[in-house]
């Protein structure tokens, strides 16, 4: 009878000497070790699809920088970033233009923001800046010629290369293609222009051009052509609009709340099926979720679901709203489209732990290019709510990476 060893060649199983031949070479005990050890290796499971593509699909982070102009929030360093849980970073800053050159204000304190980005960078994480308060479309219209994009192309390519940025994340917004008032001529070639040349000027340095779309229908059809746009970046963040109503609605809904309607343009599914139906690969689209909070304030006490009487809401972040909802107990509501809560004549629209790892599904579903969390700063990365550091950030990881462990719970 022979003993036969189960030897691993690639992709294919060969089988090879007796149990003489094995004697010869090696001792019984040795051999045995051998057998069992490849018998385990051949016997682990074949890699799953969400794991293999979980390799590939992208986390953004949202970093601002505002926080340093925030007292409660000063400790908020770039330390206490899990930078594990992202593949990317992008930082939000103000900056300024001078004389043809770009400069953030550094004064002490921001430049341990600053100094961080080469540990990022030696880790593998990719570091974009985004300028706060920094829309594409008004600024691409104040540049009227190859020449005066030339220079301004120029005068970012240094910033980003004194501070050693390799990507840059710009916000795509036409207020007026929305309102639809025609003080605009609608049709945004100096959009596209000037990403052209970004992506000529970014290209050989292998650096990443991305963008963050308001898709509000009319802005885009109006706008621009979203598919031309799509072949210079690396990835887009379609972001809806936000339109304030005088009733509660939820914050960045992944469905509507209203059975079988796909037409709500206020939904992420909705922005996504769009960017798709108008010819954007769906490994350049990456679904954008939010620690941020909406408030409302109720006409009436009774009338607390959604839709309900209200004043204009005004925003918060979720590590506030968390410890708040759970002092002062709070009537919480998780529906599958988004989660809200309610105390008296106050209402909260936010996304807790399930909202994300809802998304990240839904991201895996449709094969599209990853996801982006607006903004790490909102995240409870101080455990203040006891459900851990950045359970947001946790959610969304955990099931793009295929992190294996029992999911984290609501923090509500």
């Amino acid at each position: 009878m022979l003993l036969m060893l189960v030897i691993l060649n690639g992709n294919k199983l060969t089988f090879t000497r007796s149990i003489s031949e094995c004697y010869q070479k090696m001792n019984f005990k040795f051999s045995l070790l051998v057998f069992i050890y490849i018998h385990i290796c051949t016997s682990v499971r074949a890699e799953s699809p969400t794991e293999k593509k979980g390799n590939d699909l992208k986390i953004i982070c949202q970093y601002h920088l505002h926080t340093w102009y925030s007292p409660e929030f000063r400790d908020y360093f770039p330390e206490v970033i899990d930078e594990k849980q992202c593949t990317h970073i992008v930082y939000t800053d103000r900056v300024r233009s001078r004389n043809g050159t770009l400069s953030p204000s550094l004064h002490d304190g921001k430049k341990l923001y600053y100094g961080k980005i080469a540990d990022f960078r030696r880790k593998g994480i990719h570091v974009s800046i985004r300028f706060f308060k920094f829309n594409l479309y008004v600024f691409a219209r104040t540049l009227n010629s190859d020449e005066e994009r030339a220079d301004y192309v120029a005068a970012l390519v240094a910033y980003m290369e004194k501070y050693q940025f390799d990507g840059f994340d710009p916000l795509w917004g036409c207020s007026s293609c929305i309102r639809g008032d025609g003080s605009d001529p609608y049709k945004d070639e100096h959009t596209i222009l000037l990403m052209r040349q970004l992506y000529d000027a970014f290209k050989p340095r292998g650096w990443l051009l991305s963008v963050i779309i308001s898709t509000d229908k009319r802005a885009i059809e109006l706008g621009f052509d979203i598919k031309q746009l799509s072949e210079y970046v690396e990835w887009m963040t379609p972001v809806p609009s936000y339109v304030r109503h005088n009733y509660t609605t939820l914050i960045s809904p992944l469905h509507s709340s209203i059975e079988n309607d796909t037409q709500n343009e206020q939904t992420v599914d909705w922005s996504i099926n769009y960017l798709i139906e108008k010819g954007v690969p769906k490994p350049k689209i990456v679904l954008g979720t939010s620690t941020t909070t909406t408030m409302f304030q109720l006409k009436s006490a009774e009338e607390n679901g959604l839709n309900a009487p209200s004043n204009s809401g005004w925003k918060s972040d979720f590590y506030e709203i968390c410890e708040r909802v759970k002092q002062n107990n709070w009537t919480v509501v998780h529906e599958s489209f988004g989660s809200y809560a309610f105390h008296d004549t106050e209402w909260i629209t936010y996304m807790d732990v399930k909202d994300m790892r809802r998304c990240a599904e839904y991201a895996l579903e449709r094969n599209i290019g990853g996801v982006t969390l607006f903004d790490l700063n909102g995240d409870d990365f101080q455990d203040k709510c006891g459900c851990g550091k950045y359970p947001l950030l946790s959610a969304l990881h955990q099931v793009l990476k295929s992190v294996d462990g029992p999911y984290i719970q609501n923090c509500t």
